[in-house]
């Protein structure tokens, strides 16, 4: 498998910037499933991690600083290159993961689970400290009563190791929050790459319409030029104003697509509503590559046993993020359940005492414990294991749902793929020469306007169904990103 110029394009470092730990980490003793190392290694290397603190925000220049359009420019609201931020896949990823607002507010969340975390590995119960001090007091007879003094110092202690749950509930929550966030940001980077193809396409689509209309409008002079000269029908001129008006209607709607699109980019990055940008690069430059392929750049393999895609599916399905989140949240509840049978035991409260009474003194050992005969615990351990099993079917369900989900991606993706064609994607690159072409050929008179326009049209047509692929194959990789976890830089490369 060919990886350097992956490499090159997308670096591991720039795919997920994560909380100071990264994606997560298997806390203490909790042995929830996803705290296994072989699961954890694996998916981390799926996640291609770095500290969100090493990415730096793209500088966008506000719209105040652009230059004047150039002459000749002057019908387009495209603005000129040098008032605008050019991003690339890459760029537009990071810049989602740094100021997402989505994802600002959900790291903020891991703070509380370190706190909880923290409050569980203390022992809850203080040492107990009691006296008794009676200065006055009258004998039956009336005499004055000696002072009376007690003192009682005592601990209370859990006899069933209630902390060793309370810490292991704790641990399971940061993990779900750590996972939440991880599947917070494979959402984000889904739906940047999703928003930047989508405009890499219809930028297409505009510079498609652009070199149209000027082809048109080229003909169209060249027409009324012959049509004075006395070379050319008034029918002919009729006919090319005609198709003239509509390529300028065409290059106008793909021009408002196309800044729609960036606006939703825009957006999605968010970026101040002054920022100007534009998307870099153009689809036919991508290569993508396939899911099996992917997975073993992913693991870091030169190469992987080649499996069906269901298969890979269920595999990927188990490492989801969303997946592992559920997974921590039934060892938490089964850590409530744990926490709840232990309750049944109840704490001793013990410590030793001193008394003095006259001139007796008493030194003694006290001790006392609830006795559960009204309630024993039991409704409570009834609630745990019923919440428990609701936490065990969400996640099964939730498992069966990411492998269908990430089955359909992967299907979708490789029939996508299966459209593509280098030479087709030749072809229509080639559109604008051919278009010239034609020119060449009716200036020569070898073809008439109706001709021309026809070839035109099919020339047009080709170069818009390979976008189509172009942007299906797009689209469904951005969908394989979300539902099965593998990054963009595995899944695709430039040429």
């Amino acid at each position: 498998m060919k990886t350097s110029g992956r490499r090159r394009f997308f670096t591991a470092a720039t795919i997920l910037a994560t909380p100071a730990l990264g994606i997560v980490c298997a806390v203490g003793e909790d042995k929830t499933p996803e705290s296994d190392p072989a699961r954890q290694s694996t998916h981390i290397r799926l996640l291609s991690v770095q500290a969100k603190d090493s990415a730096t925000a793209i500088q966008i220049p506000s719209s105040t600083e652009s230059v004047p359009v150039e002459e000749g420019d002057a019908g387009s609201s495209i603005p000129s290159d040098a008032s605008k931020t050019s991003l690339s896949l890459i760029e537009a990823i990071d810049q989602s993961l740094i100021t997402n607002p989505d994802l600002i507010a959900a790291r903020q969340q891991e703070g509380v689970g370190q706190a909880i975390v923290g409050v569980a590995q203390k022992y809850p119960f203080n040492p107990f400290l009691q006296t008794r001090i009676l200065p006055w007091g009258q004998r039956a007879n009336g005499n004055s009563a000696s002072v009376y003094r007690y003192v009682l110092f005592s601990q209370t202690f859990e006899l069933a190791h209630q902390q060793r749950f309370r810490k292991q509930n704790a641990m399971a929550a940061l993990n779900d929050v750590r996972w939440t966030i991880a599947q917070t940001e494979l959402v984000s980077v889904a739906q940047t790459e999703r928003l930047f193809f989508t405009a890499l396409y219809q930028k297409a689509l505009w510079q498609l319409a652009v070199v149209n209309t000027d082809v048109v409008d080229g003909l169209l002079n060249i027409i009324e030029r012959q049509l004075k000269a006395g070379a050319a029908s008034a029918s002919d001129v009729s006919i090319a104003r005609i198709d003239a008006n509509s390529a300028r209607q065409q290059q106008k709607l793909a021009e408002a697509n196309y800044l729609t699109a960036l606006e939703a980019v825009r957006r999605q990055l968010n970026l101040p509503d002054e920022a100007t940008i534009d998307v870099r690069g153009e689809l036919d430059q991508f290569q993508w590559n396939e899911t099996n392929e992917a997975y073993a750049y992913c693991l870091e393999k030169n190469e992987i046993a080649k499996q069906t895609q269901k298969k890979l599916a269920d595999e990927l399905a188990s490492i989801r993020p969303d997946v592992l989140a559920a997974e921590s949240r039934v060892s938490a509840f089964r850590a409530n359940l744990s926490l709840a049978k232990a309750n049944r035991v109840p704490n001793l409260m013990a410590g030793p005492f001193y008394s003095q009474d006259a001139d007796i003194y008493y030194i003694g050992f006290q001790a006392q414990a609830d006795v559960p005969i009204v309630n024993g615990g039991k409704p409570l351990v009834g609630q745990r294991n019923a919440e428990l099993r609701q936490q065990q079917v969400v996640w099964e369900q939730l498992r069966a749902r990411a492998r269908i989900e990430g089955l359909t991606a992967i299907e979708r993706y490789e029939r996508a793929r299966e459209l593509l064609d280098p030479e087709s994607t030749k072809q229509s690159k080639e559109v604008p020469t051919e278009l010239q072409k034609l020119d060449e050929l009716y200036k020569r008179g070898e073809v008439d306007i109706l001709r021309v326009i026809q070839a035109r049209t099919s020339l047009l047509q080709l170069r818009r169904a390979q976008l189509d692929i172009l942007n299906e194959v797009a689209q469904a990789s951005a969908n394989v990103t979300q539902f099965t976890g593998l990054r963009p830089h595995a899944m695709v490369s430039i040429r």
